[in-house]
């Protein structure tokens, strides 16, 4: 029970640091993937150093939840620490993975390697209390290395509590973030309220106080500080505030509004007019380069599917047929020697369609080549 009761305590003092990390927003994958190109422009000094900072101070406030969520997986292991102890040790060596994480590494991943630190950072926090433990191929590992000694001094504490040479405390002299804080619409404030309506009033207070709906800071109350502020015991305030989730649970929910209904074919029209485009200008591109327009080099250069590609071509050169019916009148118009090389040159075809169509026009057949070579064995 003492365990408990340390632990409770530990996370209500808590409750300020998780009040403070809701007003962060969360990262979403573009904002990380466009934070870890921000940081690769300023390793290589693309970026100028406040950029930099603004880019890694992002970054670390993205991951803050992370490391919150490793101290809760390793508090078990940890006996003699708080949840407080923990969570300071792994923002320690999130600080460490941003600055020595190379970002210009193609095959890197910033988020492995620093969920890795903050473990590791967790780790060492075991020999603050006289007690070495880790695994013994590790302790042999690092005794041969002549690195236990090194690895006991460098998990030595570092609270933000530990006083400067000014006598001020780290936490004083930090630098504030400034904090701004999300401000609910009036369809949101009375759709809380009817919510709120459907509760007791000391349900109502209780979940006033412990969201900070009453509040203009939005500060909020732990359920020992509620119980005290309202005189009863902490299991009265722990059972109206069950009973309150219970009720708002179990209310009807209104019915999602329907997303108007989408122009698929405007969205279809304005697809193909993009891919028109692109298919024109890498017509042109080609042609001026002198390059060979096909099918694949065109679907190639505009980013576009083969089919698409071969219906462009089709479409501004003509069928295969009607291209081979071209070229064949004016071969025979140059008089020159009708070859399958030259029809398929003129005609902008492949040379097994030039030659089934000068076998049509010669009236002859294609001998079929056999499939394997037959040798035949020596008498």
């Amino acid at each position: 029970m003492s365990t408990i009761a340390t632990f409770s305590a530990t996370y209500d003092d808590l409750q300020p640091y998780f009040a403070d990390l809701r007003t962060l927003p969360r990262l979403s994958f573009e904002e990380e993937v466009a934070l870890l190109s921000q940081l690769r422009l300023a390793q290589q000094g693309h970026l100028s150093p406040e950029q930099s900072r603004a880019a890694k101070g992002r970054l670390i406030e993205g991951c803050l939840r992370r490391v919150i969520r490793l101290a809760r997986e390793q508090q078990p292991l940890f006996h003699r620490f708080s949840l407080a102890d923990l969570v300071q040790e792994g923002n320690l060596g999130l600080l460490q993975a941003v600055d020595d994480f190379d970002f210009t590494d193609p095959q890197g991943n910033f988020f492995a390697y620093a969920t890795a630190c903050m473990r590791k950072a967790i780790t060492r926090a075991l020999p603050r209390d006289g007690l070495l433990s880790i695994h013994r191929l590790q302790f042999w590992k690092l005794a041969q290395q002549g690195r236990l000694k090194e690895e006991w001094d460098r998990s030595q504490p570092l609270s933000l509590d530990a006083t400067t040479q000014e006598d001020a405390s780290l936490y004083e002299v930090l630098p504030a973030c400034p904090v701004v804080r999300p401000v609910a619409s009036d369809a949101t404030r009375l759709r809380v309220e009817a919510l709120l309506g459907r509760l007791t009033t000391r349900e109502q207070t209780v979940l006033r106080l412990f969201h900070g709906l009453d509040e203009a800071d939005g500060r909020t109350l732990t359920r020992k500080e509620i119980a005290a502020l309202l005189g009863v015991a902490p299991q009265t305030v722990r059972d109206a505030f069950r009973r309150a989730v219970r009720k708002l649970r179990a209310a009807p929910k209104e019915p999602a509004p329907r997303p108007e209904p989408r122009d698929r074919e405007a969205e279809r029209q304005a697809r193909r007019a993009a891919q028109q485009a692109s298919l024109d200008q890498a017509y042109t591109r080609l042609e001026s380069q002198g390059l060979p327009i096909t099918m694949l080099s065109l679907a190639r250069e505009a980013q576009v599917s083969t089919t698409t590609a071969n219906a462009y071509l089709c479409q501004r050169w003509g069928t295969v047929p009607q291209r081979l019916e071209r070229a064949y009148a004016r071969l025979i118009q140059m008089a020159t020697a009708i070859t399958v090389e030259r029809l398929a040159k003129a005609a902008r075809v492949g040379e097994r369609a030039a030659s089934d169509f000068l076998h049509v026009q010669r009236g002859t057949t294609r001998q079929a080549r056999p499939r394997h070579k037959v040798v035949q064995s020596p008498a």
